[in-house]
């Protein structure tokens, strides 16, 4: 009971922050002139990018992660299922840490 509550917070706290992420782009003014253009894309740094490459191989680990949990326990019996819940709810920590780990990162200039 007390993973199923853990899993279902994690998702929800993921989805949420991908709403609210989306609600403040939408408020955002994004005429850019060319110039604008231009010297954002110099602005960008090698750490952004790199900071972006993890993201999206994290995103795609922890998609995996959960695809094999999911097949584990749906094949599995009563005892490998409370060890596939235990390794469903370590992708999900992990998961909070990698993007918490972003945030923080562009929030301190860092990721572009």
């Amino acid at each position: 009971m007390k993973t199923k509550n853990l899993m279902l917070t994690g998702i929800l706290l993921l989805l949420l922050s991908g709403l609210v992420h989306a609600g403040i782009i939408d408020e955002m003014n994004t005429q850019l002139t060319d110039q604008e253009k231009q010297d954002l894309a110099a602005s960008i740094s090698p750490i952004a990018r790199l900071i972006a490459i993890l993201q999206y191989l994290a995103g795609a680990v922890i998609v995996l992660g959960f695809i094999a949990a999911g097949y584990t326990y749906y094949k599995g019996d009563p005892a490998s299922k409370r060890e596939t819940l235990n390794r469903i709810g370590a992708v999900i920590i992990g998961s909070i840490l990698v993007f918490g780990a972003v945030t923080i990162a562009r929030l301190l200039g860092l990721g572009g």
